[in-house]
């Protein structure tokens, strides 16, 4: 008995010492902590306490998308959409029928009622509004954190930290004023020549070209607004928003897809669909798709650098 209770003794000095707890019930024994560290981790874990860096980062306009592999998935994948809906459409493409009737155009509630009108050129826009929604007005205590440590200034990007927010309206409205200056130049030199106005290339496909890059980056932003929101520990209902805007921006981009894919397919010479095609990718597609990678490529600088002064 005395040797047993020695050795037991012995058993739960040697357990106590090493901070383990053995259950006699078969199982592996497991860490013991304390209430504190428990009451810590689920501070850490509930005021999302993440590495600084990233932190700071989220409460700038920058892009922040962790994956590389998902930023290109996010701006090359509605690309890839886009030209195999119109090659496609100029595949199938059997002759000029709307001069003869009616045509099968299945997205035609979409292009008579939304993308011919004023609302077409402004799409993107919807979008910007409900990421500055899912942004602004943060906390007041993460406001105060954004401002640093200088409470008497006031940025936008403080209040609203949506990514690219403004930079993008400005890109867009350079996007949408381009297109009018080249459709109305389109327009005169057709009408001195005498020809139709839909000679040489298709303005249709040249709006869908600019239309769908400028959803591209909406795409992009929305997910790097919701990985900020993460970041921020901000209320989901933010969270919801901002994924709503994502939502409808891939919608959009499917729906104008779709809607020039049966433009080139019964309304333009298969020759003037490739030219809008090759002059949207080389006006709009292309120029906001390095912007938008050399915008990512300075957020991961940004990161970097606040890691390495820690």
């Amino acid at each position: 008995m005395g040797r047993q209770s020695g050795e037991a003794s012995s058993s739960e000095g040697l357990h106590q010492r090493t901070g383990y707890t053995a259950f006699r019930t078969g199982q592996a024994a497991y860490p013991q902590q304390s209430h504190q560290q428990t009451q810590d981790q689920h501070s850490r874990h509930t005021s999302g306490q993440l590495p600084a860096s990233m932190q700071e980062l989220s409460r700038t306009s920058c892009v922040v998308i962790p994956s590389h592999l998902a930023l290109w998935a996010l701006t090359f994948g509605p690309l890839i959409v886009w030209f195999l809906s119109v090659v496609l459409g100029m595949h199938a493409f059997q002759g000029l029928h709307h001069k003869h009737g009616r045509v099968d155009h299945l997205m035609m509630w979409f292009d008579a009622g939304v993308f011919r009108t004023l609302a077409g050129p402004l799409l993107p826009f919807i979008s910007i509004l409900l990421r500055a929604i899912s942004m602004a007005r943060l906390p007041e205590s993460l406001q105060q954190q954004m401002q640093g440590s200088r409470p008497g200034t006031w940025s936008f990007a403080a209040h609203c930290p949506a990514t690219l927010l403004l930079r993008a309206a400005a890109v867009y409205l350079m996007i949408i004023l381009t297109r009018m200056v080249l459709y109305t130049g389109h327009v005169a030199v057709t009408r001195s020549h005498g020809v139709d106005s839909r000679a040489y290339l298709s303005d249709h496909v040249l709006l869908g070209a600019s239309v769908m890059a400028c959803l591209q980056v909406e795409v992009a932003c929305a997910v790097s607004d919701l990985v900020k929101l993460e970041y921020l520990v901000a209320p989901i209902w933010r969270g919801m928003v901002a994924a709503v805007g994502m939502m409808l921006s891939l919608m959009l981009l499917m729906f104008v897809a779709l809607d020039m894919h049966f433009t080139a397919r019964h309304f333009h010479m298969p020759s003037e669909t490739a030219v809008s095609l090759a002059a949207g990718f080389l006006l709009f597609q292309a120029p906001i798709l390095a912007w938008v990678g050399f915008q990512a490529q300075k957020g991961r600088v940004k990161c970097r650098l606040a890691a390495g002064a820690q």
